[in-house]
């Protein structure tokens, strides 16, 4: 189940921007700002099922490039 965005410490936000960018990255995307993730991810559904929280996100420690702590 997904975690409702309203309910994400900034943390979480900080580090699923920090996975989001990392993602787009290596798929040479356009990024948007971290003010746009915020917005996006409790706005759109979709982008949202696209990057939810995953296992260790909740912890400063987490690394995009490892997939976890």
């Amino acid at each position: 189940m997904i975690k409702d965005p309203l309910t994400w410490t900034e943390i979480e936000m900080k580090n699923c921007y920090s996975l989001y960018l990392a993602t787009n990255l290596w798929e040479l995307d356009d990024s948007i700002t971290f003010r746009e993730f915020k917005t996006r991810i409790v706005e759109d559904n979709i982008f949202l099922k696209t990057n939810h929280l995953l296992d260790g996100m909740d912890k400063e420690t987490y690394n995009p490039w490892e997939g976890g702590t």
